[in-house]
């Protein structure tokens, strides 16, 4: 088998991180998964508001 080749096996497809992160949710709600090319990754929550950390980029960015 070729890097490429094994590579290729080695990914998920789309319906089985879906099943998986839909899991992942159901049992811990601080963390999310990222599914990008073909690799899960994973993501802590922030503690923050989403709209507050806006409105302070917002400001301190202008």
């Amino acid at each position: 088998m070729t890097v490429m080749a094994e590579r290729a096996s080695s990914q998920l497809s789309v319906d089985m991180f879906e099943r998986i992160a839909a899991f992942a949710e159901r049992e811990c709600e601080t963390v999310r998964f990222e599914f990008i090319g073909g690799r899960i990754g994973l993501r802590k929550l922030t503690n923050g508001s989403h709209g507050e950390v806006a409105m302070w980029l917002a400001f301190h960015c202008k």
